[in-house]
């Protein structure tokens, strides 16, 4: 499969396009370089751009083709997000908007989506299925559930299919 990894230079990100490479997979990153690191993406297209350079990321886009996107560029600290909401519903919301218009102007139909368990707030029960309410506490979550109901509208209205990652603590290390 040929994969376009927005964000693949952060930290998750990273690991997706090492894990990717490793089962064969055509891996093409997509990313403006702000927090990511370009040591752990080596051996592979990279495309540096803002997903908010609309003109650019249409430009780099045009005409590709891709069999999926795994989607993990985002601003992502919490506190941050309380500071600066603007800033993170530019980035996160209007940034995957912008991803998903190209992905329908190429035809490109099949994204994962990294978001966050942060869209469920503070929890109502102890064990938190994925019907849990969603009543995100911060910019940050309310970024990320914006973007989940946004793709499920597009899911809706077109022929495209969305899948959301909810992680509560990412930790690892890849050798």
């Amino acid at each position: 499969m040929k994969l376009l990894i927005p964000g693949g230079a952060g930290y998750i990100g990273s690991h997706m396009v090492s894990y990717a490479k490793e089962s064969g997979h055509e891996v093409v990153v997509l990313d403006d370089f702000s927090t990511g690191n370009k040591w752990a993406v080596e051996d592979c297209e990279i495309l540096r751009v803002n997903l908010l350079d609309q003109n650019k990321l249409s430009k780099l886009l045009k005409g590709r083709y891709f069999d999926g996107v795994i989607h993990f560029a985002a601003k992502s600290i919490v506190h941050e997000s309380i500071k600066k909401p603007k800033l993170y519903y530019l980035n996160n919301v209007v940034g995957t908007l912008n991803l998903v218009n190209e992905m329908l102007k190429n035809d490109v139909n099949n994204i994962v989506f990294s978001s966050t368990a942060a869209v469920f707030g503070n929890p109502v029960t102890d064990k938190i299925k994925e019907n849990h309410p969603k009543n995100p506490i911060n910019p940050y979550g309310q970024s990320k559930l914006m973007v989940e109901n946004m793709l499920q509208d597009i899911c809706s209205a077109n022929d495209f299919n969305a899948t959301c990652l909810r992680y509560f603590n990412a930790a690892g290390a890849h050798e």
